[in-house]
């Protein structure tokens, strides 16, 4: 079976724009734009729970209907906060590497776990400071408990990306700070 001309030409066009691409160097400048991304996202959500922890023992040390308030604004923002940085995330060019692509798979995996760190557990801690059956000693013992459980899985998942992070910076010889 014999290409028309036309074919031909249209088959060599999509190898070449296809090798070109295949080829492409990711230059460090676009690999550190790209973890910047990432790390201003993440940096936004400790932020937003270490705001949420400084109100929530505000909270548990005073007891005040205005602390607990305010607890539930900074419990509001922190969600907040995690779907305007699903929304940015989404949008974050991911260089055409391997790592690259591993890297922001892991990144997705962490904040889907951040995401139910966040609604479920600051959620339960949440509802502990507002449970007005619980003595003051009650409810610091229950927000212990999940703020330890909750450390436990943050930790976790941070090593996990922190290693995908690591590989992302070897293959593309860019200094992490």
């Amino acid at each position: 079976m014999r290409l028309s001309p036309a074919l031909a030409l249209l088959a060599a066009v999509a190898l070449a724009l296809a090798t070109a691409a295949c080829g492409k160097k990711v230059g460090s400048a676009e690999a550190v734009e790209f973890n910047n991304a990432l790390v201003k996202s993440q940096r936004r959500l400790v932020e937003a729970g270490d705001e949420f922890a400084a109100k929530a023992m505000k909270a548990l040390q005073g007891g005040s209907s205005v602390d607990v308030a305010i607890t539930r604004r900074a419990y509001e923002s922190s969600i907040e906060t995690m779907d305007r940085v699903h929304s940015d995330v989404r949008i974050v060019q991911v260089p055409a590497t391997e790592a690259a692509r591993r890297y922001y798979d892991e990144f997705q995996r962490s904040l889907r776990t951040q995401d139910g760190l966040i609604r479920k557990e600051l959620g339960a801690i949440l509802k502990a400071i507002e449970d007005l059956a619980l003595n003051a000693q009650a409810r610091a013992m229950r927000v212990s408990l999940i703020a330890t459980r909750m450390g436990q899985a943050a930790d976790s998942d941070f090593a996990a990306l922190k290693s995908a992070q690591a590989e992302f910076a070897r293959a593309h010889r860019i200094t992490l700070k």
